[in-house]
């Protein structure tokens, strides 16, 4: 199997997804909260559940991205995803306080930006089997007993 990392147009695949991820990111974060409001669908959480799914997204995109550019440890990758998309979340929620009829700034906003980003990029290491867990369970794994 070939090193991802010599794969440049996988990495300028992954980069590119991530870039139009940010961009969709900005366009949703200028809806007016007129326009918003003008959403026929409406249940308790779906605010939320919004936030999860694209921050899923932004985590799966952005690990992806880093994985095949650095060859830092799952862990660091890892971590360098959600800082990075934790303080994105902050900034979109300190954006939305400068668009017209946003509330802006909703911690409970901020925190499912978080899980998404956890959930995502979690997904995208496990996906491709490149988690400290495997390294985990394979140590603790019980041998089988031959007969």
């Amino acid at each position: 199997m070939s090193d991802p990392l010599s794969r440049p147009f996988s990495r300028y695949a992954a980069w590119g997804s991530f870039a139009a991820w940010t961009v969709l990111v900005f366009i949703l974060s200028s809806i007016r909260g007129d326009d918003l409001s003008a959403i026929p669908i409406e249940f308790i959480g779906l605010d939320k559940i919004a936030h999860i799914v694209l921050f899923l997204i932004g985590g799966f995109t952005l690990t992806a991205a880093l994985r095949l550019t650095f060859r830092w440890p799952a862990t660091l990758i890892f971590l360098a995803a959600f800082l990075y998309l934790a303080c994105f979340g902050v900034c979109d929620e300190i954006r939305q306080l400068f668009t017209p009829n946003r509330s802006g700034a909703d911690v409970y906003d901020w925190l499912a930006d978080a899980v998404g980003a956890v959930i995502g990029s979690l997904a995208f290491l496990i996906l491709y089997g490149i988690t400290p867990l495997r390294r985990l369970v394979a140590a603790h794994a019980v041998p089988e007993e031959g007969n």
